[in-house]
């Protein structure tokens, strides 16, 4: 269809900086867009919806919104789709969507449904958000809540909350060291749980008002404390309180563990820790005792000298080592320790990670035993030794990361890898062939998968073993035997070389290989190389070729239709003086017979060069031609009879009209062009008896094909072919089928301008035209129009009737003087009172000059200094009703796009006939308003 630019051109009410504004916003949104169509398919998407789902654009557009959701998801899709449809938006929809490398996202839509002005639905315009991270955010605030709820009851230390009066919240581990139930520890303060004073006659009473304030202050607390239960019995405690603020209110968070028997032992313990101590010095071991009850772990100088601390910086609890620990080690030391404590191995060990006081870990190798369980078996006491290994652990590490260099490149590379050994060593002074036969019996030692890939085979696994023999399908294959005979003779070293082989389904693929033979002294023993798969980019070179040669053939019509169109322009000026006056000449009393006859003669043959050069018009899309909406079966209909005597009565003419056709906007005159031209092309393609088959369809191009064929547009088009079974053409005879001048035919049978018609007529109505044809196999023609929406439009009546005249007063404005004179006689003898001006500024002084009003202007359109139009519009400020008849000899944008008349111009074609200017004036002068 023409697109008008302008403001007024847009029926959204945008103007077309508006649009191109948002088009630009649309494009640099980080937020990703898409439109969908009535059924669901993907309209647009900007780059951010591409980068999202790591699509390309080719491979989303025209396809299912669907076939991005998760399968689970595409139910949902098709049973709500209908609603947004009806309710024309929607807020926060969900779906799980797939991205091109498989992984799915969550993500919230908003969008609304755009509608065209008779109400029908346009496209939708949806963004989304992509809410993974939010959703799992979520899950795990959940699941987090959950943790710290399980934790805190299952928790072997006691735990609750304490305001100056009250206990609150008790776990299970509290209410089981207090004796109490948790209604009965609801009623108690924190003096309740405390006897009168403390071992040292501190009163309980007094230091626990002081601790509150304390701990109210901002300030934690720590410290031992003697405890008395529900029964009287009293224990010590380690305590730990710190305030925390719930519902606005500050709290005290305790939590209380039992030493009783921990203080007991303590003197034990430190004996022993002493003759320990005499042991580990000489073994230059650090120490740790753990007591798991309380989760106090003693550390000796030694470990907390091996990570850059004194003894005195390090807390006395597990959770210090635990916080030192590499996370990446924690899960293994704590799988094995617990092994351990359960009694499945006889002792712990493992090598982990500590995190060095300045920053930088410590390889240990830790070892410990259980020295104490109680009497289920459950331990109590874990003690064991820390050796610094870091130096041997370092060592390995440069050694492993060598190898996992070397691996990595071999199995990341999209770059096949692979290492090839012969049976056993080869001698390089073997004949090239003795050396080829026995390569090809040894195996391939080492490959990797992209390597594996290229062989046909899925894994590395399924290459290793096999011989030279096997890839390549025997020993006597000769595209391998002969690029192995150039390796042997550019010294076993090979960098760069092309190799087309056929893949293990028949295709042709392309490797670029780099082979590398190790000798030692003088024997082939192994053999290194690479291959890479430059298969798409030898098709991206193919490809590249081919649209090359497209463009230049477009480049040259288009250059050979702007030469067509000047030339016509010229030529239809000096038609229309010599038609103009051979009439005027014929209509002269007393002419001789002789005379008359050789005035004819010159009229026919002028007749027939303005066919040419409307043939020449057609070709560069600039005849102007007026369309209505058709009904292509129709129109073909009322030719049928015409093309059969066309085409003779050996050809059989085959009419296959597709029904419910859709209807087509373009110039009837023209498709009478086309059927002409295309049948009279396929008549003379066939010797003897043959058939020609003319057909309509109803076609829509999409976007796969027209991808496949450059300039074509996706859409919905009505389809015309005229297929014969004649002597068809070869390559070099399509290739230039469609250029003007250019015929088959001898000299005297043909212009070679039916076809460029064709073309020309095709492209002036936004169309498609193809052609397929193979020597000895007849030929078809394919012509797309655009499939037009609006009802067809009844075909005007012709009105005969003699030459009409007139008495207005017209002024003729043209700048070839001899056509001005011409018109001037032609008008003249209708009895019009005629005003000649040859150029824009002679025709405003003639309009000054002439008060009394004139009726008609007519001006050929392109005028020196200011066109037709700009005339009729400055002539009009003087003279309201003025009429205007424009003339050309080819369209001008001045009144038509692309050669299409504007509705309501009147026009005439240069050359015209006496009898054409008349009727022309007429039916200007009687239209109705200006």
């Amino acid at each position: 269809m023409v697109h008008r630019s302008g403001p007024e051109s847009r029926d959204d009410g945008l103007t077309a900086e508006d649009a191109l504004r948002y088009r630009m916003l649309y494009e640099q949104s980080p937020l990703p867009y898409q439109s969908l169509d009535e059924q669901g398919r993907l309209i647009d998407v900007n780059p951010a919806w591409l980068a999202t789902l790591g699509h390309e654009r080719a491979e989303v557009i025209g396809r299912s919104f669907a076939d991005f959701l998760h399968p689970d998801w595409r139910e949902h899709f098709a049973r709500n789709f209908p609603e947004f449809k009806r309710r024309g938006v929607v807020h926060d929809v969900r779906f799980r969507m797939r991205r091109a490398d498989g992984r799915h996202i969550d993500v919230s839509f908003e969008g609304c449904i755009g509608y065209e002005p008779d109400g029908r639905m346009r496209q939708t315009y949806c963004v989304f958000q992509d809410i993974t991270e939010r959703l799992a955010a979520e899950r795990k605030l959940r699941e987090s809540e959950e943790l710290y709820r399980v934790l805190f009851q299952s928790s072997p230390l006691a735990m609750f909350l304490s305001t100056p009066h009250t206990l609150e919240n008790p776990n299970r581990a509290a209410l089981e060291l207090f004796g109490y139930s948790a209604e009965e520890f609801a009623r108690r303060g924190p003096q309740d749980v405390s006897p009168t004073t403390q071992p040292d006659g501190t009163p309980s009473a007094a230091m626990v008002t002081l601790l509150t304030e304390r701990v109210l202050a901002g300030e934690p607390q720590h410290f031992q404390w003697r405890h008395q239960r529900k029964d009287g019995t009293t224990f010590d405690a380690d305590v730990h309180l710190n305030r925390v603020d719930i519902g606005g209110q500050p709290h005290l968070f305790a939590i209380v563990e039992d030493i009783t028997d921990r203080l007991a032992a303590e003197s034990t313990l430190r004996e022993s820790a002493k003759r320990t101590e005499l042991a580990l010095l000489g073994a230059d071991l650090g120490s740790w005792d753990w007591e798991l009850a309380t989760g106090r772990v003693v550390f000796d100088d030694r470990w907390a000298g091996m990570l850059g601390y004194r003894r005195s910086e390090l807390d006395a609890s597990v959770e210090t080592w635990r916080a030192l620990l590499h996370p990446d080690d924690r899960e293994v030391v704590e799988s094995q320790l617990a092994a351990h404590l359960a009694g499945r191995t006889p002792f712990y060990e493992t090598e982990h990670r500590l995190r060095h006081k300045d920053g930088h870990w410590v390889w240990v190798l830790d070892r410990g035993q259980v020295l104490e369980r109680d009497a289920d078996g459950q331990p109590l006491r874990v003690c064991g030794t820390h050796l610094d290994i870091t130096q041997r652990r370092q060592d390995e590490a440069q050694q492993r990361r060598s190898e996992e260099r070397f691996r990595s490149l071999m199995e990341h590379t999209t770059e096949g890898f692979y290492l090839f050994e012969p049976v056993e060593p080869i001698p390089t002074t073997l004949p090239a062939e003795e050396q080829i036969t026995r390569l090809y019996r040894g195996t391939i030692v080492e490959c990797n998968d992209a390597q594996a890939r290229m062989y046909g085979h899925a894994r590395a696994e399924e290459v290793v073993g096999l011989t030279l023999a096997d890839l390549h399908g025997g020993s006597d294959n000769p595209e391998n035997r002969a690029f192995l005979r150039d390796w042997i003779a550019r010294g076993y070293r090979l960098a760069g070389a092309v190799s087309e082989e056929t893949d293990r389904d028949g295709e042709t693929v392309w490797f670029s290989n780099n082979v590398l033979g190790i000798v030692e002294d003088g024997l082939l023993v192994r053999v290194w190389g690479t291959q890479t798969d430059i298969t798409e980019m030898k098709q991206a070179e193919a490809e590249r070729e081919h649209l090359q040669r497209q463009l230049a053939q477009a480049q040259k019509m288009e250059a050979v239709g702007r030469l067509a169109g000047g030339v016509a322009h010229d030529f239809n000026n000096m038609l229309t003086v010599i038609l103009g006056n051979v009439q005027l000449a014929l209509e002269e009393p007393g002419l001789t017979e002789p005379l008359r006859r050789s005035l004819l003669e010159v009229d026919g043959a002028a007749q027939r060069s303005a066919d040419l050069t409307r043939q020449l018009l057609a070709f560069a899309r600039k005849q102007t031609v007026a369309p209505q909406v058709l009904d292509l079966n129709e129109t073909v209909e009322g030719m049928l009879k015409m093309l059969r005597r066309l085409i003779g009565e050996d050809i059989d003419l085959a009419w296959l009209p597709a029904p419910r056709l859709g209807a087509v906007r373009i110039d009837p005159g023209q498709i009478d062009q086309i059927l002409a031209n295309l049948c009279v092309n396929a008549r003379d393609a066939i010797a003897g008896v043959g058939r020609v088959t003319i057909e309509t369809e109803n076609v829509t191009l999409d976007a796969e094909y027209c991808a496949d064929h450059p300039g074509y547009r996706p859409g919905d088009y009505v389809q015309l072919s005229v297929a014969d079974d004649g002597c068809g053409m070869d390559q070099a005879t399509l290739a230039s089928v469609f250029e003007p001048f250019f015929t088959t035919k001898a000299e005297s049978e043909g212009t070679g301008l039916g076809l460029s018609t064709v073309y020309g007529i095709v492209k002036q109505n936004e169309g498609f035209i193809n052609v397929y044809s193979e020597p000895g196999q007849g030929t078809v023609f394919r012509v797309f129009l655009p499939r037009h929406a609006q009802p067809q439009e009844p075909a005007p009546t012709q009105r005969a009737a003699p030459l009409p005249g007139g008495t207005e007063t017209i002024l003729l404005v043209e700048d070839e003087s001899a056509i001005l004179a011409l018109g001037q006689a032609m008008l003249g003898s209708l009895g019009y009172r005629i005003l000649t001006a040859g150029s824009p500024e002679a025709a405003l002084a003639a309009a000054r000059e002439r008060p009394a009003g004139i009726d008609l202007l007519i001006t050929d359109v392109v005028l020196p200094g200011m066109n037709g139009r700009q005339l009729a519009e400055a002539l009009r400020a003087d003279h309201p009703g003025l009429r205007t008849l424009f003339m050309s000899g080819y369209t001008a944008n001045v009144i038509a796009h692309h050669g299409v008349l504007e509705d309501g111009v009147a026009f005439i074609q240069k050359p015209f006939s006496r009898g054409a200017l008349a009727r022309k004036v007429r039916d200007a002068l009687d239209r109705p308003g200006t």
